[in-house]
């Protein structure tokens, strides 16, 4: 059975960076699935109060987690710790022992900005409830009739009294207390991330050249985004052919459109609003030029493969392995028949569009025996379908044309052709992977992505995920 996801409601957004082409959207949901913690300290109470001494025990329950704060130039959240503290003390003077309960809420925030180089922060805030309750009092007249009772409760309306000013000491005591330490451990935490993208990240990104030629960050209160423009060399493609990246714009609370830049797509461009599911997780926007960058970078021109070694590859796929099984150097390896020789100008590119994506292989053939076969463009297609547990990528018809159309020697005959087609489809069988996708990360809670849609439009791919 096929599914069809349906659109969901969505706040108001900005269309893509005009030459973005790769983009994610996190959704504070999802972003709370792996940071938010929950965590109880039970331990002794021990004060000076008011000239009592302060005994017992309390518990403490916290809750952490993220409030995505609307923003529209860099990605802003507060780090938030709610809690509640609830307490079992006496309070002794020489006159009396006031037996109380407490039950104090509070609240500490930290906003952290992060424009995609370096995460700020500024100092937290810190909101305190505090509600306490005297039950009972005791007196060295306690036990002597009517003059102890009489004492008792003297004891407690002085106390009752009091009450005011020892829960402003207590909301002090709290803040005093848990907001310096909140403070200290977060921004040791993002001294930590800084140091790991300055010192980790940034440089293998350099290595690779993949270091972001240009970035935007947004959030609102549901949802991050965050736009990247990843290097590409010349010649890979335009990230818009001919126009932008996907409109993010949606109805505001007002009812209005968000405004455009005059870059993003028309609706229309992308099927309508159901061609544009957002995930209730995340959704990964990328676009082939960055891919078809990537596969530049490969070793491939000019590149000629027995093509016992294509048969090997496409046996083990077949079987379910790996890329790195397929990667293991396996030794020498002689033709049987003929070798695939890769064409010198972009030997292999993928093509995303109308629902599904293209393989495209530029290559030629250099029999053992017989005439060579001059480069050829091979165009292997292919559609994406979801079912209940997996999605599915069926091979569509492969079809073949000079790699270039103008020059008289690359064109081959229809007999040629039709065995090249033959020997290739042949070799095609549809695949599928699965749609729960456990997530694993340090720190974290284990939780699991689940693949709700595939779009595949005008150069841009699209997954998103609940």
């Amino acid at each position: 059975m096929v599914l069809h996801a349906t659109p969901q409601a969505h706040t108001a957004w900005r269309p893509l960076a005009p030459h973005c082409n790769f983009a994610l959207e996190i959704t504070e949901e999802f972003a709370n699935r792996l940071i938010a913690r929950c965590g109880t300290h039970v331990g002794p109470v021990r004060d000076f109060i008011l000239g009592a001494d302060v005994y017992g025990d309390q518990i403490t329950s916290t809750q952490t987690w993220l409030d995505l704060r609307p923003c529209e130039t860099a990605a802003r959240l507060e780090l938030v710790v709610t809690g509640e503290v609830e307490s079992r003390t006496v309070g002794v003077t020489p006159q009396a022992q006031v037996q109380s309960l407490g039950r104090h809420q509070f609240e500490l925030r930290k906003e952290i900005e992060f424009e995609g180089t370096l995460l700020r922060t500024r100092s937290p805030s810190a909101t305190v409830l505090p509600r306490q309750v005297n039950v009972a009092a005791v007196t060295p007249a306690t036990g002597m009739p009517l003059i102890g009772l009489i004492a008792n409760n003297i004891a407690l309306q002085a106390a009752n009294a009091r009450n005011p000013q020892a829960a402003a000491i207590t909301a002090e005591r709290i803040t005093s207390r848990s907001a310096p330490q909140f403070n200290d451990r977060v921004d040791a935490e993002l001294a930590r991330l800084n140091r790991l993208l300055a010192e980790q990240v940034f440089p293998q990104l350099q290595r690779w050249d993949l270091m972001p030629a240009a970035q935007s960050l947004a959030t609102t209160e549901t949802s991050l985004q965050w736009c990247l423009t990843l290097p590409s060399p010349a010649g890979s493609g335009s990230p818009h052919r001919g126009t932008a990246g996907p409109d993010f714009s949606r109805p505001g609370p007002g009812g209005d459109q968000a405004e455009s830049d005059g870059t993003a797509l028309r609706e229309d461009d992308w099927g309508g609003a159901e061609a544009r599911v957002h995930g209730r997780a995340m959704t990964v926007f990328l676009h082939e030029s960055l891919v078809n960058g990537l596969l530049d970078r490969l070793p491939l021109a000019g590149m000629g493969i027995p093509d016992a070694a294509i048969d090997r590859w496409f046996t083990a796929l077949a079987g379910g392995a790996g890329l790195s099984e397929l990667a293991r150097p396996s030794g020498p390896i002689e033709p049987r028949l003929a070798t695939i020789v890769f064409d010198e100008e972009h030997p292999l590119r993928l093509r995303f569009d109308e629902g599904r994506f293209a393989l495209v292989v530029r290559m030629g053939i250099t029999p053992l025996t017989g005439p060579v076969i001059p480069a050829q463009e091979i165009t292997v297609p292919f559609t994406v379908e979801l079912t209940a547990e997996a999605v599915r990528f069926r091979p569509e018809e492969v079809t073949i044309v000079p790699a270039d159309p103008n020059d008289p020697g690359s064109l081959i005959d229809e007999a040629a052709r039709r065995m090249m087609r033959e020997q290739i489809q042949g070799r095609l069988e549809e695949r599928s992977a699965p749609r729960r996708i456990p997530l694993r990360l340090p720190d974290a809670a284990p939780t699991e992505l689940h693949v709700r849609d595939v779009t595949l439009h005008r150069g841009w791919l699209s997954v998103a995920f609940d």
